[in-house]
C-alpha cells in the first residue's frame, strides 16, 4: 500500500518549535512532492470589540491587521529563503478549531504542528493546540 501526500498543513505561530516543525513538513513535501499550506491563526477579538470604546476598538483592529500583514510577509520571506512552494493563509479564530477547519477546507493529508514542552499540570489545566487538534 502506497502513501501519497498531496497537501501538508503547517500550522505556525512562528515560534522556534513551529520552525522546527517546518523542517518535517519540508521533508515530507520533498519526499512526496506535496504542497505545503502554511497557516497562522490570530486570536479573534471581535466579541470583545463590541464592548470596547471606539478608540480602543480602532487600535485593536489596527494591531490585528498589522499582525496579519506581518505573518504574510514572513511567509513570503520563507518562500524566497527556502525556495519552497507554499500557500500562505492567515485567519482569525481559535487556533485548534481554525487548524481543523482549514485542514478540511484545503483537503490536506497531513497536519504538522510544533509542540512546546508542557508539564503534566499544564496539560491538565491548559492543554495545547496540538493536543486539541489531535482530539
Amino acid at each position: 500500500m502506497s502513501v501519497f501526500l498531496k497537501k501538508i498543513l503547517w500550522a505556525t505561530d512562528f515560534s522556534d518549535e513551529a520552525q522546527e516543525a517546518l523542517l518535517y513538513a519540508e521533508a515530507f513535501a520533498k519526499t512526496f512532492k506535496a504542497r505545503i499550506v502554511a497557516l497562522h491563526v490570530v486570536p479573534d477579538f471581535s466579541p470583545a470589540l463590541y464592548d470596547a470604546a471606539y478608540a480602543i476598538r480602532e487600535d485593536l483592529v489596527r494591531r490585528l491587521n498589522f499582525i496579519k500583514e506581518d505573518a504574510l510577509k514572513k511567509f513570503t520571506a520563507l518562500k524566497k529563503a527556502k525556495g519552497i512552494p507554499l500557500k500562505a493563509i492567515v485567519k482569525e479564530g481559535s487556533a485548534s478549531k481554525t487548524i481543523i477547519e482549514t485542514a478540511e477546507e484545503e483537503k490536506v493529508d497531513l497536519i504538522v504542528i510544533g509542540r512546546k514542552g508542557m508539564s503534566a499540570i499544564e496539560r491538565l489545566f491548559i492543554g495545547s493546540v496540538a493536543n486539541q487538534v489531535l482530539r
